[in-house]
């Protein structure tokens, strides 16, 4: 799958480099588990920094169950001007995502990213944020992507952010509709497609 050029870019969270995502500690007596994360801007917080980051966050917080390391998504932080999500050989199996083929445009709103569920089937990475679709089990789907927005949504998400909102994130409005109107028609008819595949998948199994 190939890469929304008409996604949003958003700012990235200069967080406390101490912080975990999670302040809270694990809890033996409740049963619950607390993870932490830190997202990792190149050139910001990585090298020196990150390891800096670990140490705090063992020291403030020494009962957390897990610490993920991710990668910072869509920001003004990723020199990269559009991202390139590739379907993997699992997702030419797959009865949902075997529709996208490399090269297809995806829609981008984000800023964070998240660590690929244990057990489960990559079915899309990307160059610069891995992990962009994946299937847990046999009946359970994920995307880092938009597939389902429409028009009207786009505008509702253009018109919400607002100009100063949309530019902090080195981008306009004006170049967004522009890019939507060259992709929107085959991104709809794609996820059309998606959700009819899900419809039957769901009617055969029941």
């Amino acid at each position: 799958m190939g890469v929304a050029d008409h996604r949003v870019r958003d700012a990235a969270h200069k967080s406390p480099p101490y912080a975990p995502a999670s302040p809270a500690t694990h809890n033996d007596e409740a049963g619950v588990e607390v993870f932490g994360q830190i997202v990792v801007c190149p050139g910001l917080n990585d090298g020196a920094v990150l390891e800096d980051t670990f140490c705090g966050i063992l020291d403030e917080y020494p009962e957390l169950a897990h610490v993920a390391v991710v990668p910072l998504g869509v920001s003004r932080f990723n020199p990269e001007t559009a991202m390139r999500p590739h379907p993997t050989a699992e997702a030419a199996a797959d009865p949902l995502f075997s529709l996208y083929e490399d090269g297809d445009t995806v829609f981008h709103w984000h800023q964070d990213t998240f660590e690929l569920p244990e057990g489960a089937t990559l079915l899309a990475a990307g160059d610069e944020v891995h992990t962009q679709a994946f299937r847990y089990g046999e009946a359970a789907w994920g995307t880092q992507f938009h597939f389902e927005i429409d028009r009207a949504e786009l505008d509702l998400w253009l018109k919400t952010a607002g100009e100063d909102g949309v530019q902090a994130w080195s981008s306009s409005t004006d170049r967004i509709r522009a890019e939507a109107d060259r992709e929107l028609e085959r991104h709809e008819g794609r996820a059309r497609e998606l959700f009819r595949r899900f419809w039957a998948f769901v009617r055969n199994a029941t």
